[in-house]
């Protein structure tokens, strides 16, 4: 706060100039052309905690994936994937751009008649989790688990065609049988959405049915020990969502079960580059503080890289959002453009991934602000050069500067409420770059200097004394759960039809036999 009120004051009292003077005739590597800017980061001034970055998913051989593309026989994609080909989608996502949240949506058609007609006494025998009922979701959870995600949700994308305002209890045993179908198979889900975006599905959304809905639920959650936090309202846009949840959590017994906050930014939540409603973005992330919960992004994209990049800034640093979800991780040809992976095909033959601009700006983030790291305090005297910082469990510290100009940005970096920083690792993205590791930057009292090229998101690591020991001990406490770890990953691998060659070939462990189809495919 200190810094901010110093940085205002001096812009006020015109001081600015000679400031900027006196940083251009330091800075030996400043050319005529170059802006001048300075940039201070304050460890001490903290902000909202990061829960991660993710994307909604949806199965590969869903015929959705590829415009469609059904084949009669088996109602599945028409263009297939081998298990060689799951692997190396998973490893993009989860491994090089360490995603660790997954959305799977879940269609209606679980339940397609009700099994009967007393709420409280379910027939599984009328329940159907086979394939994108759940099982396949399931499969995916597990694999990109295995690879370092650690959050995940439902959302159901419709409610059966019998479930009405007038029988809430028959939504509640058709969730309970989900979440119960899920735990059986090892994985109590950690969050659940009652529905997703619940404002376009008429009387059964509205906030009322929704906010009964979640007491009704959340009570028998916790009657059948499960500790699933419910997610609210994961809905179509900011003031969408600031409507649910103005009259969810302001009934405290549906208030107990809530664990975040989502929205998605249609309605015209977002155009040319811009944030339209920011008043209803606004309150929704004082709602979220007042009751102590993380706000998520939980799907949006837009098609082209630096603008995606730069959303995810405007909505980390403006808005305090905790996480942010791209609407797929990947995605064929009719969604491609705004996922973070292309997958592509011809004439149903599948040709192989094919990462977008987006995967890489967005890894710009990603593959530094770790889950639970915390934003700090920056700025920068240009307007043009946009600054986020966040600091790691461990101790790193992670700048992340964007030049959103055409031109060339001088820039001089000061961090104040820090100990002795290491040596800094940059990393640049730009039209005509993807994470090219750039020399490291020369700290000295805590600052340095970088030059920044027009368009581009440059991002800066930066390790406190202690970091580096802490993550040895991290992967340390890895390696003494190896036994468990090797036996979930190998029974991955088996039962998934995913081939983690990655995996098989650091352990020295031979492919597993042919055997049956995991659950997700038969």
């Amino acid at each position: 706060m200190f810094v901010r009120l110093l940085l205002m004051t001096l812009i006020h009292l015109g001081s600015w100039a000679a400031i900027q003077t006196s940083t251009a005739a330091s800075s030996p590597s400043a050319t005529a052309e170059a802006a001048i800017a300075t940039v201070v980061v304050d460890a001490g001034t903290t902000h909202q905690v990061i829960d991660g970055f993710g994307s909604s998913e949806r199965l590969f051989d869903d015929p959705h994936l590829f415009d469609n593309n059904e084949d009669p026989e088996t109602g599945r994609a028409a263009t297939t994937l081998t298990p060689e080909d799951y692997d190396e989608i998973m490893d993009l996502l989860y491994v090089d751009l360490r995603l660790t949240r997954v959305r799977p949506l879940i269609a209606n058609g679980i339940e397609k008649v009700n099994d009967n007609d007393d709420p409280y006494d379910t027939d599984l025998s009328g329940f159907d989790f086979a394939w994108k009922n759940s099982d396949g979701h399931v499969d995916y959870v597990e694999a990109a688990l295995q690879r370092g995600a650690h959050t995940y949700f439902v959302s159901p994308l419709k409610l059966e065609k019998f479930f009405t305002t007038g029988n809430p209890e028959e939504y509640v045993e058709w969730a309970m049988a989900l979440l119960n179908h899920w735990r059986s198979l090892g994985f109590e889900l950690p969050y659940y959405s009652i529905l997703n975006e619940p404002s376009l599905k008429f009387s059964v959304g509205a906030p009322e049915h929704i906010r009964d809905l979640i007491k009704l639920l959340g009570a028998e959650m916790r009657a059948q020990n499960f500790d699933t936090m419910i997610v609210a309202a994961d809905d179509v846009s900011s003031r969408s969502a600031l409507e649910q949840c103005e009259v969810i959590l302001a009934d405290p017994e549906a208030r107990q079960y809530i664990g975040a906050i989502a929205f998605h930014l249609y309605r015209g939540d977002y155009s040319d580059g811009e944030l339209n409603d920011t008043g209803s973005l606004s309150a929704l992330s004082e709602l979220a503080a007042a009751h102590d919960l993380p706000l998520w992004m939980s799907e949006y994209s837009v098609p082209e890289g630096f603008e995606w990049g730069v959303l995810m800034h405007d909505l980390l640093v403006s808005h305090d959002v905790a996480a942010v979800d791209i609407l797929f991780g990947a995605f064929g040809k009719q969604a491609g453009d705004y996922s973070y992976v292309r997958l592509l095909d011809e004439d149903t033959i599948y040709l192989g991934p094919e990462p977008t601009k987006k995967y890489y700006y967005a890894g710009q983030y990603s593959r530094f602000v770790s889950r639970g790291a915390q934003r700090i305090d920056a700025l920068s005297t240009d307007p043009e050069l946009k600054i986020s910082a966040f600091r790691n469990r461990g101790g790193q510290l992670v700048i992340v500067a964007i030049n959103t100009s055409a031109g060339e940005i001088e820039a001089t970096f000061s961090i104040i409420g820090a100990s002795r920083l290491e040596p800094a690792r940059a990393v640049r993205t730009s039209e005509a770059e993807n994470w090219v590791e750039l020399p490291p930057p020369t700290l000295s009292s805590g600052s340095f200097t970088s030059s920044l090229p027009g368009r581009s998101f440059t991002t800066f690591a930066l390790p406190e004394p202690g970091a580096v020991a802490q993550q040895v001990g991290a992967t340390l406490a890895i390696l003494l759960l190896g036994a468990r770890g090797r036996t979930a990953t190998m029974r991955a691998c088996e039962r998934n039809a995913i081939v983690c060659a990655n995996t098989r070939a650091s352990r020295g462990a031979a492919p597993p036999a042919a055997g049956p189809l995991p659950r997700g495919l038969r």
